[in-house]
């Protein structure tokens, strides 16, 4: 009896003419396929990979579900792509369907006429055929299927016993509403177009409502100041964009410190040293706006992150002639001394004052010092005693930004 040739060995043993060894036997069997006029079934939950093993193309491939039970669904490959395998058209009747799953356009016709619809009967227990109109259930026609009016601008209105009748729009608003009626809160925005803390506003004389901010409806140089809102403090302060640039803040108006050595009538200013920078005394503060705070302990002022113009009077008195000095601003948070002023008499002079400006602007709180490096040691001025409180190094700090 002649055998189907069904599988092709993966190996020619024959033609090796000697017995197989294990490995060939291996060989021979699992390199071994089926042949090309064979297929076989394919259980798996996803498609076969027709790229990867071309032989499955003539395949069929059984769908498993997660479990590894069959879905049903038989599949063969197009030539594309793995395609659902169908009945031919006409080789099915009504048995083969479940009750309820015949789609509607698989229905006859038979007994309808046009325009008729299938319903479900009153007791939901089959499909019937009928008129649209026996269809209808009175009352639940929408507008748009009902008889037009006679002209524009009406709408359905129920007159008595709530039959509805075509009315002018006009009609009824003239009967109904009055403006001074409305609500504020029934007015809608239909188009979803407005956004929170818009306004409604007229763009043109004659033209229809907008909505918009109300900093665009406002017209240019028209808000009086009286609208402005000033906190409390911001008396004698003028407006400024805060650092964040988010809002306003209120400065006072260069706001101006003055610091001073003041001592009793006879008493001479601090004594400096050759050879090294010193500080000068300060103990007194005058400050209306309190944008310094001044440590006499340690002779340095604070101050907070801005602008200053700073200006020092210093008067340096040697005992010998010519004195010579160098005055220093310095900063003593970032250790560094950022402004200086060159003091040389010449002659006989034995007194000489010394001015430092400066512009300094800082970001963190910083601390500072005004120092003296005298080429000769002296004083940082000497008393006169007349009578009067000695005044010797003065600083004005004015806050400008």
């Amino acid at each position: 009896m002649a055998t189907y040739p069904t599988f092709l060995p993966g190996l020619d043993a024959p033609a090796l003419g000697h017995d197989l060894t294990n490995g060939e036997a291996d060989t021979l069997v699992r390199s071994a396929s089926f042949a090309t006029t064979v297929g076989a079934f394919i259980y798996a939950e996803e498609a076969p990979d027709t790229i990867l093993y071309p032989e499955l193309k003539r395949f069929q491939w059984r769908e498993i579900d997660a479990f590894g039970l069959q879905t049903g669904n038989r599949y063969y490959f197009d030539g594309t792509a793995w395609t659902l395998e169908k009945p031919a058209a006409g080789t099915i009747d009504g048995d083969s369907f479940a009750d309820g799953t015949i789609p509607v356009n698989k229905l006859s016709g038979s007994g309808a006429q046009p325009f008729y619809v299938i319903q479900r009967n009153g007791s939901n227990s089959q499909w019937m055929i009928v008129s649209l109109a026996s269809a209808l259930q009175d009352g639940s026609a929408a507008n748009i299927k009902l008889e037009n009016a006679d002209a524009a601008d009406y709408i359905k209105f129920s007159i008595a016993g709530g039959v509805y009748s075509d009315v002018l729009f006009q009609y009824i608003w003239d009967l109904y509403l009055e403006v001074s009626n409305i609500r504020y809160d029934q007015i809608q925005d239909s188009n979803d177009t407005a956004q929170a803390g818009q306004i409604l506003y007229f763009a043109a004389t004659g033209g229809q409502a907008a909505a918009a901010f109300p900093e665009v409806v406002m017209r240019n140089n028209q808000l009086p100041t009286a609208k402005l809102a000033f906190p409390a403090g911001s008396e004698g302060k003028y407006p400024r964009v805060n650092a964040a640039k988010t809002d306003v803040e209120w400065v006072a108006a260069f706001a101006t410190a003055l610091l001073k050595d003041v001592q009793t009538n006879g008493t001479d200013g601090v004594a400096v040293s050759a050879g090294s920078a010193q500080k000068i005394r300060l103990n007194t503060e005058i400050d209306p706006s309190g944008i310094v705070v001044l440590d006499t302990t340690a002779n340095t002022f604070l101050l907070q992150p801005g602008t200053y113009d700073i200006s020092a009077v210093i008067p340096v008195h040697q005992s010998s002639f010519a004195p010579s000095a160098t005055v220093i601003l310095r900063n003593e948070t970032a250790a560094a001394d950022i402004a200086t002023v060159t003091l040389r008499a010449t002659g006989d002079m034995d007194f000489i004052v010394g001015t430092l400006n400066h512009i300094v602007t800082i970001s963190v709180a910083s601390s500072f010092s005004v120092k003296v490096h005298p080429q000769v040691s002296g004083w940082v001025g000497r008393a006169v005693t007349l009578g009067y409180s000695e005044t010797y190094s003065q600083i004005s700090i004015r806050k400008i930004g």
